[in-house]
């Protein structure tokens, strides 16, 4: 995929040069945006929808960082890249997973790094991070990992980070989980389980964490404004809709499927349901299959634009051994 500005570039927020590719490379609706033979997942817009962030495996690198980058929200060119800059000797795996900027041009995602070469699953270190847009390192670690959340549950990593204002976000705390893959046990498989969705407010005492109630077993999350969370549960195709501070959250949907990723914006939702991506309009509950990018795809983590009508996510070939690419689709 072409670069450029590489490597923790303090620019400008929310704009890039004039001179970038701002069409992506193959054409068409859907739009394939990447072409890295490594990772590349999970958009997250700018506010003002000028472009998005993801995280790309820099397979370049020796230590095959996988890193934040930015592209215009029309697809095109990388115009920055966000690295770890504290790992001279390259002989960690550094992570940069789940960006989130707020309107104030404030910076949240998690960092993990794991000792290269040894074989591990799960991260050494892992951390939340928050920093600005235009200084995303050092940053200041607002929560370190694991943890146990206010239900008492331990939280290894977190994912699908929201802001909801300038001192509240919201994130899915999720938990290692290990299932043996022979009858001794002496290896096992490592996948990631939802935990619950948290809430973490800034304050100037220290971060002050409560988990959202009726979120045990979320899978995916979304947020509208300062005070509504969009969630669904583990197995499940309802859509739960939560006003926080409310005595119960309402089930708004329910799709004929798994959800496993939500966006909402400008009225309406976005899922990934069993593979498929559906668009809701909220105030109708009008269901829209959208068209997939063709056989053997598997489309999941959607992101719409403010305005809601660009929508980026992740399509996974499985008739390949290659990990998922980005891509775009213009909505009416």
């Amino acid at each position: 995929m072409a670069t450029a500005a590489l490597c923790c570039e303090h620019t400008t927020p929310f704009s890039f040069d004039k001179d970038v590719s701002t069409t992506p490379f193959q054409p068409g609706n859907p739009a394939r945006l990447t072409f890295n033979p490594g990772v590349d997942t999970r958009a997250s817009w700018l506010p003002d929808g000028s472009a998005f962030l993801f995280t790309e495996e820099q397979l370049g690198r020796p230590d095959r960082d996988q890193c934040l980058a930015v592209m215009p929200g029309t697809g095109g060119t990388v115009t920055r890249t966000i690295c770890a800059d504290s790992d001279a000797g390259a002989d960690s795996v550094n992570v940069f997973l789940a960006p989130a900027v707020s309107s104030e041009g404030r910076l949240a995602y998690l960092r993990t790094s794991t000792l290269a070469n040894r074989g591990r699953q799960t991260p050494d270190h892992a951390s939340m991070i928050l920093a600005t847009y235009t200084a995303p390192q050092p940053g200041t670690v607002v929560q370190s990992l694991p943890y146990f959340s206010p239900d008492s549950q331990a939280v290894d990593v977190v994912s699908d980070i929201h802001w909801a204002s300038g001192s509240t976000l919201f994130y899915i705390a999720d938990h290692f989980q290990y299932t043996c893959t022979n009858v001794s046990c002496t290896t096992a498989d490592t996948s990631l389980v939802g935990l619950e969705i948290d809430r973490i407010i800034l304050a100037p005492s220290g971060p002050i964490v409560t988990a959202v109630p009726g979120s045990v077993g979320a899978t995916a999350l979304a947020t509208a404004g300062a005070d509504t969370v969009y969630f669904t549960l583990s197995g499940s195709g309802n859509v739960h809709r939560l006003v926080v501070g409310a005595s119960a959250d309402s089930v708004i949907f329910t799709f004929s499927g798994t959800v496993t990723g939500l966006s909402v914006a400008s009225g309406r939702l976005a899922a990934a349901v069993n593979g498929t991506l559906h668009l809701l309009t909220l105030a109708t509950a009008t269901d829209t299959v959208l068209p997939d990018p063709g056989p053997f795809k598997i489309i999941d983590h959607p992101a719409l634009d403010p305005t809601g009508h660009s929508l980026i996510a992740d399509v996974t070939d499985t008739s390949s051994v290659l990990p998922a690419d980005l891509w775009l689709w213009r909505l009416p």
